[in-house]
């Protein structure tokens, strides 16, 4: 990959398609192929329809995709703040220690600012990328022992 300008940019309609590879690329990357099931379509609407579940970012260089974050808004009631959630943080195996990803948090965070006055940011981070928490450490995150993530695939209660 030659040297070219790294630009950040919110993502737009038509990058679906692109994102749904680089999240492939992500679950090959972190062992997990064959998890990701959302399709293009899926992130269409999760992040174009009136009330968009995801906002995102898109790292480029010259014209190729590089790098992605996908985030949404979230409110603490105990900080009385807003803050987002990081979903997916993903940068090109080649890029790693170019200082795209911290392009890529410095870029979402400023979107978060703008857009809600976000004041914090979360994410989750799997258990065995080691390398992963080093960075996310080395750039300002703690590890929040306080809480444990919880889920249930099920509305149905």
């Amino acid at each position: 990959m030659s040297k070219e300008k790294i630009s950040f940019r919110p993502i737009e309609v038509n990058d679906c398609k692109t994102i749904s590879n680089l999240l492939a690329e992500l679950a090959a990357m972190t062992g997990l192929e064959g998890k990701v099931t959302s399709t293009p379509e899926d992130l269409k609407a999760a992040a174009f329809s009136p009330h968009p579940l995801i906002h995102g970012v898109i790292a480029e260089m010259g014209e190729e995709a590089v790098g992605i974050s996908l985030f949404y808004p979230q409110y603490s009631s105990w900080r009385g703040e807003a803050g987002i959630h990081v979903l997916d943080l993903f940068v090109k195996k080649q890029l790693h220690g170019c200082g795209l990803g911290r392009g890529l948090i410095k870029y979402t965070a400023k979107m978060a600012t703008d857009y809600w006055g976000a004041n914090f940011i979360t994410m989750d981070v799997d258990v065995f990328n080691e390398s992963a928490q080093a960075f996310y450490q080395k750039i300002g995150f703690e590890v929040n022992s306080a809480n444990k993530n919880m889920i249930a695939y099920t509305t149905n209660f």
